[in-house]
């Protein structure tokens, strides 16, 4: 049985007709108000299967079987079989390959590239060191010493700097900071009193008096000059050739050794692996079997890894090659990063002090120790490199007929995702599978119902447009995928008429459906309203066509662009974004009205005529991550206000509230009805402090929650 909501949140006309301010307040913001303001003070979120009737209507008829295909392909896209999706994932692969499958059956053309559907292109990958013979470092001592540093043992060549070239004179420069702030009184500098102008300097990691609550720089908290960027930046100002950065003390010390305990567990992970790798091979039969197993062994190999680098976190490890960060913009000096225990003996023969003793009187004084080694010299090259990560988009075309078979029709949507998290993901230091169910598998999902539908119901027509279906990659790195087909496109982007794109519909909520891009031609907005009239969608239109999703390539080459989308939700990016939480009846309502959409825009006799609307939508600014004095609820129905759900870390939450609360009362207020509700949010603004009564338990409490920009 499926529950019945009433729910708000931004977008909708039912939010924005309960927290939108004054017309008077509207004019002093920016062109789109609604959203602006959405985004400034409250959203009421939920995610909710469309099943209830909607005022009072009995629920449009959708199509069981295209019900039954789509939840069976988004289970498959969103399983943790496919890895997330990640542009360096089989699953990615597989994904594409299972699109391709699925058109063929379709019997649409698949030959688009060398007599393949996939157009092949490479993506920035992470940064990797250059060849062996790129990578030196040598010292060279005044009495003929020569020593000489092995690559990724003793020192490794880290990405915050340039390739390069480099050699001089050996110096030790403390920390290498610059800090002359009398405000801050700071006083403190690593190059006073002598000359590092192309001199090869070693620097120490961090910054003098690090977790001393009492410290000239930030107390405990670490300032902008224990930045390895900071440092970088600095080294080149005074002229440095190149810099050396080794560990500080503390960073070495804190470490904890291997126990015998330790290595067990590591040894039983490795014996875990070994024996699924195993039951693999014996599942090459089966399909099912063998994904899930596959899953299993990333989960475990994730596992492993966060072992070790638990384990090792305390050794004079090496960073990883872009470990020190990449300074865009700013590389400047050959950077390289070396063992603390390596250079040690240089800097005692030089000092006569270990560095221990140098950084506690640093410490202790604020007095830099820099000087140049006598008759010591340094040589050496540093080269690192990008990696390039193979992705494909995946095409099929249905063949246009008549006087309009040379124009096209784009239809569109992302199939990768953020693989197991990292930079992508909103969930900081989570490693899991990111299964991406609406974003974009539900956008995937209605692209392969929308050229189902399309090569059944058009290919009669007489007259009309080819269509194009493109699943694009690389999405998520930044609308690589889209990007790299207008600049090789396929079929003439001066014969493309519109571009028709799908990013995340599988989360359809009060029948609230958002359309973007109704600006970007003359007929646009009369077509979509007209075409509404047949599935009764509350719209949520927006003219623009820029934002951050595939068809803004589309419309910076002057295209049309039809954008659908149903909403953030706090799934967004996170492990928790999984087909059970997917409205397929939704995505089937969608489907219908995209399909008929699409045929309009294929067989009308005049191509649309583009508007270069100005401005930009980004409905990712309305953070799936609820900063600090966002109020997301979401509401059971019923005469009573009552909260169902909160989003986790939202304001609402971080007051107190909690699911199955009563609002009675917001300041002087009383709230019986979400009618009610409407009335008292109308009049609030960014900023404003609430004071939230409510029954829990049959005891009455307040919360004070504070609205903010």
């Amino acid at each position: 049985m499926v529950k019945h909501h009433r729910c708000l949140y931004p977008g909708s006309r039912t939010f924005n007709s309960i927290l939108l301010p004054s017309k008077q307040q509207m004019n002093t913001q920016s062109k789109s108000p609604s959203k602006t303001f959405a985004i400034a003070i409250s959203a009421f979120i939920c995610s909710l299967s469309f099943a209830a009737a909607q005022d009072g209507n009995p629920p449009p008829k959708i199509n069981p079987e295209a019900a039954a295909r789509i939840q069976r392909d988004i289970e498959y896209l969103a399983s943790d079989a496919m890895e997330g999706r990640g542009v360096q994932t089989d699953g990615l692969k597989r994904a594409g390959e299972f699109i391709a499958n699925r058109w063929n059956e379709l019997g649409l053309m698949l030959d688009s590239f060398d007599g393949k559907p996939f157009q092949d292109f490479g993506v920035p990958g992470p940064m990797q060191l250059g060849s062996p013979d790129k990578n030196l470092l040598e010292f060279y001592g005044p009495d003929g010493q020569r020593i000489s540093l092995k690559l990724g043992t003793d020192f490794t060549s880290v990405t915050l700097g340039i390739n390069g070239t480099f050699s001089g004179p050996l110096a030790f420069a403390g920390y290498g900071i610059t800090a002359k702030d009398p405000a801050e009184n700071l006083n403190y500098d690593d190059y006073k009193d002598w000359d590092p102008k192309g001199k090869v300097v070693i620097v120490i990691r961090k910054e003098p008096q690090q977790n001393d609550p009492k410290s000239v720089f930030a107390g405990k908290d670490p300032s902008d000059y224990s930045f390895y960027s900071t440092k970088e930046s600095n080294a080149y100002a005074h002229g440095v050739a190149a810099m050396i950065m080794i560990n500080d003390g503390q960073t070495v010390g804190a470490g904890k050794p291997w126990s015998a305990d330790d290595r067990t567990e590591l040894l039983n992970d490795l014996n875990d692996l070994s024996e699924i790798r195993k039951q693999i091979e014996t599942a090459e039969s089966n399909a099912e079997q063998q994904s899930n197993l596959i899953a299993k062994l990333n989960a475990s190999t994730q596992q492993l890894k966060q072992i070790i680098e638990r384990f090792e976190q305390s050794a004079d490890l090496l960073p990883s090659v872009d470990g020190a960060g990449r300074a865009f913009g700013r590389r400047r000096i050959p950077t390289l990063f070396a063992k603390r225990s390596v250079i040690e003996p240089l800097i005692t023969k030089a000092t006569g002090k270990s560095l221990a003793q140098i950084e506690a009187e640093i410490d202790n004084d604020l007095q830099p120790q820099s000087r140049v080694f006598d008759g010591w010299e340094a040589k050496g090259e540093a080269e690192t490199k990008e990696a390039k990560l193979p992705v494909r988009n995946v095409l099929a075309v249905l063949p246009g007929e008549g006087d309009l078979k040379e124009e096209y029709v784009v239809v569109g949507a992302h199939y990768d995702h953020v693989g197991m998290g990292g930079a992508g993901s909103l969930a900081p230091g989570t490693i899991a599978v990111h299964n991406g169910a609406d974003d974009n598998g539900s956008g995937t999902v209605a692209l392969l119902e929308v050229s189902r539908r399309l090569s059944e119901s058009i290919k009669n027509t007489p007259s009309r447009r080819s269509i194009v279906f493109i699943a694009f990659s690389a999405e998520e790195l930044g609308l690589l995928g889209s990007a790299h087909y207008v600049r090789n496109p396929r079929f003439p982007l001066e014969q493309t008429v519109a571009m028709v794109n799908m990013d995340m519909v599988g989360r359809l909520a009060s029948n609230v459906l958002t359309v973007y891009g109704t600006g970007t031609a003359a007929e646009f907005d009369s077509m979509i309203e007209e075409t509404n009239k047949s599935y009764q969608f509350d719209l949520d239109k927006s003219p623009e066509g820029m934002g951050p999703s595939d068809h803004a390539s589309f419309f910076e080459k002057k295209i049309p662009v039809f954008h659908f989308f149903t909403g953030l939700h706090p799934d967004y990016h996170r492990p928790s974004d999984d087909f059970d939480k997917i409205n397929v009846t939704g995505i089937v309502r969608i489907t219908d009205m995209v399909t008929d959409v699409v045929t309009q825009l294929a067989t009308s006799k005049e191509r649309p005529k583009f508007i270069p609307i100005r401005g930009s939508s980004n409905p990712r600014q309305q953070s799936a991550t609820p900063p600090p004095g966002k109020m997301q609820i979401a509401l059971l129905p019923g005469e009573n206000v009552v909260i169902e759900s909160l989003v986790p870390g939202g304001a609402a939450e971080k007051a107190g509230l909690k699911a199955g609360d009563r609002i009675v009362q917001i300041g002087t207020n009383a709230i019986t009805t979400v009618e009610s509700l409407k009335k008292v949010m109308e009049n609030k603004v960014p900023g404003e402090k609430m004071t939230i009564e409510i029954v829990r338990d049959g005891q009455t409490s307040k919360f004070e929650i504070q609205l903010v920009r």
